[in-house]
């Protein structure tokens, strides 16, 4: 992680004790969340993976609040995850996402902590190693049927991984955020 990535995260950190931080700070995040469910076609019948929720899980509330869809956050730190888990308890939205310890290269339903197969993965920017959670996902069997991906600007590169650009990317939309200019969607076979 780099020092801008650590620079956010200690942000992000220090806005969880009040739940109005919580809602400021998400603002940003809204129009992120309404392209990349417009991206990915997101629905209420869709189980959403969110990985790497971290403390701040917006994006999985979101797309819970937008879209009515089933949605789990997934990060691979245990004392993140019971951050996230406090902050949606203040922010009192607990019950809308589902936020469980794993690695997100774990595919929901194969040996996973995550109780159900995902129709749709949402990977964070903080997320690492992209390429292989997207390798992982498309090479297992139940993985899920759209997977969107956030990638860091050309300028914060080096402090974020990103994914290869593939021949199987099927869409991508802009984003204005400081650290991240666009969402690439994948559909693996």
């Amino acid at each position: 992680m780099g020092r801008i990535a650590k620079t956010v995260a200690t942000l992000e950190k220090s806005c969880t004790p009040a739940p109005i931080a919580f809602d400021l700070y998400s603002w940003f995040y809204r129009s992120v969340v309404a392209r990349e469910s417009t991206l990915a076609a997101i629905d209420d019948g869709d189980r959403v993976l969110n990985v790497g929720c971290g403390g701040m899980p917006f994006t999985a509330t979101l797309l819970a609040k937008r879209t009515g869809a089933t949605v789990y956050a997934v990060d691979h730190d245990p004392a993140v995850v019971q951050e996230a888990r406090q902050n949606l308890e203040r922010a009192g939205i607990a019950d809308t996402v589902e936020i469980v310890v794993d690695d997100g290269r774990n595919v929901p339903g194969d040996g996973s902590r995550l109780p159900e197969s995902c129709t749709v993965a949402v990977v964070t920017l903080q997320a690492e190693p992209k390429d292989a959670i997207l390798n992982q996902y498309r090479n297992a069997a139940d993985g899920p049927e759209r997977v969107v991906v956030r990638q860091p600007r050309t300028l914060v590169a080096g402090e974020y991984d990103r994914v290869t650009e593939r021949e199987d990317r099927t869409g991508s939309i802009g984003h204005r955020m400081p650290t991240f200019d666009r969402s690439l969607l994948f559909e693996p076979e």
